[in-house]
C-alpha cells in the first residue's frame, strides 16, 4: 500500500502550501461528509446535495483562510452560511 506521500493529490482545483494543509482540508471534508443525514434538507434549501454543499464550503474555507484547529475553534455561527452558501430564513 502507498503512503500519503506517494499518493495522488486531491482532485480539487486547489493549491496547498504543504501536505499538512491538504490533509486538514481532506480531513475536514470527510468528517463533515461522513454520515450526512441532511441530503433532503440541503436539496430543498440550497438546491445542492450534502456533498456539493460540504465540498463547496471546505473549498471556500481553504481559499479564504488556512484550515487548522485555530480556524475551527474560532469560527462563528454566522460564518457557516456564508462559507457554505446556505440561505438563512
Amino acid at each position: 500500500p502507498q503512503d500519503f506521500r506517494e499518493a495522488e493529490r486531491t482532485p480539487f482545483p486547489l493549491k496547498f502550501p504543504d501536505r499538512s494543509s491538504e490533509l486538514n482540508f481532506l480531513g475536514l471534508l470527510n468528517i463533515l461528509n461522513f454520515g450526512s443525514g441532511y441530503r433532503e434538507e440541503l436539496h430543498q434549501h440550497c438546491n445542492r446535495g450534502a456533498y456539493d454543499t460540504i465540498a463547496g464550503g471546505c473549498i471556500a474555507m481553504h481559499i479564504s483562510q488556512t484550515i487548522n484547529a485555530d480556524l475551527l475553534l474560532n469560527m462563528k455561527l454566522v460564518d457557516i452560511p456564508q462559507l457554505f452558501r446556505m440561505p438563512i430564513d
